[in-house]
Parts: structure tokens; sequence; C-alpha cells
């Protein structure tokens, strides 16, 4: 296997390869890998404020334009990207699950891998497994309750 990944790694290109030893890197260290979680919660959290400001801004002022409002759509895409990355997979084996319910279980899915993680050591990922409700892909995996 590690030869197989060498070989990968020199046809990477650089901004490729330095992501690759990113990742592996946060993998590697459980308490990195949690504050980049919760860094990434508190990122997604301070965009979807701003959003909201730039919604209300706009609407009740009838302002047309408001600084900044393009890069908030771009950072509102990716959010988007997310979340219809992930939701989909949680409503499949519960047809009748609302969205926000299952938005909700995603919610304790992280705060549970959260808690998992808090240790030290090192982060193990399945990944055809990250985005699936029986397991998220990080061990401990914990069923959502």
């Amino acid at each position: 296997m590690a030869k197989v990944l060498d070989g990968q790694l020199r046809s990477f290109n650089p901004f490729a390869e330095q992501a690759f030893f990113r990742w592996q890197a946060l993998l590697r260290d459980r308490s990195r890998f949690v504050q980049w979680a919760e860094d990434t919660r508190e990122r997604t959290r301070v965009a979807l404020i701003r959003m909201y400001a730039v919604r209300n801004a706009s609407v009740h002022s009838a302002v047309g334009e408001v600084r900044g409002a393009e890069q908030l759509a771009i950072a509102a895409r990716n959010i988007l990207d997310a979340v219809l990355e992930v939701l989909p997979n949680w409503l499949e084996s519960h047809p009748a699950r609302r969205p926000s319910e299952a938005l909700n279980l995603v919610a304790l899915r992280y705060r549970a891998v959260i808690v998992g993680n808090s240790s030290s050591g090192t982060v193990s990922i399945d990944a055809d497994r990250l985005t699936l409700e029986a397991g998220d892909g990080i061990n401990p995996c914990s069923p959502v309750p």
C-alpha cells in the first residue's frame, strides 16, 4: 500500500500533494482533527450569521447590493454543497423524516465524533461511510440515538 501511495504522490501536482500531507497530519492527531472540525463549524456558523444579516439588510432596506455579498454567496454555495452531500444519506433510510430532523441528527453525530476523538491518538477514517447515518467513517463510531 505504501508503494502504491508513494507512486501516486509523485504524480500529484504540488497543490494536491500539500493538501494530502495536510490531511495526513490532521488525521494522525485526534486533537488536531477535533480542533479543525470545531474551527470549520465556527467558520460556517459565522458565515450563516453574515448571510442572514446581508439578507436582512437587502430585504428591509431595499438595498440591491451589499459589500461582501459576493464572497458570502460563495460561502453559501459551499455550505449548501456540503449539506446536499450529507442530507440525502440521512433521509434515504427514513423517507418520512423531515430535513430539519435529519440535520439535528447530523449535529448529534458531530458531537459524538468530537467527543469520541477528543483523546489523543490516530483518527481512523472509512471514506465509504463518511456521510452515512449508520456510521460516519470516523472511529470510534457511535450510532445516533
